[in-house]
């Protein structure tokens, strides 16, 4: 199995962090990758100490953050690879936690 360890200096901007773990994954699947793994919060980062941590929604019905879930989705399927990330999830309960995405 070919696995990628990924890089990315992630920030408070979902939007642009989902590019880059885009691109990445493109790049890791043109060399037939089987496994991307990327780093921890990876797709928010909380830059300053006061500002709030933003949790990927995905029990709370269509959101942006499921288009994303999706996107990512689509992603591997097409690229046939998997993708592997941890972000701040908001659970069934409300609470945040560190998720660990695997998407296949």
């Amino acid at each position: 199995m070919k696995i990628a360890l990924a890089q990315i200096n992630s920030n408070d901007d979902s939007a642009r962090n989902l590019q880059i773990v885009t691109e990445l994954v493109k790049e890791a699947a043109s060399v037939q990758t089987e496994l991307i793994i990327f780093p921890e919060n990876t797709l928010f980062f909380r830059i300053g100490s006061a500002q709030v941590v933003r949790p990927l929604n995905i029990f709370d019905g269509p959101n942006q953050d499921m288009a994303m879930v999706r996107s990512l989705s689509s992603l591997a399927k097409d690229f046939k690879i998997n993708i592997h990330l941890t972000t701040p999830v908001k659970d069934r309960t409300g609470d945040v936690v560190n998720g660990s995405v695997l998407i296949r």
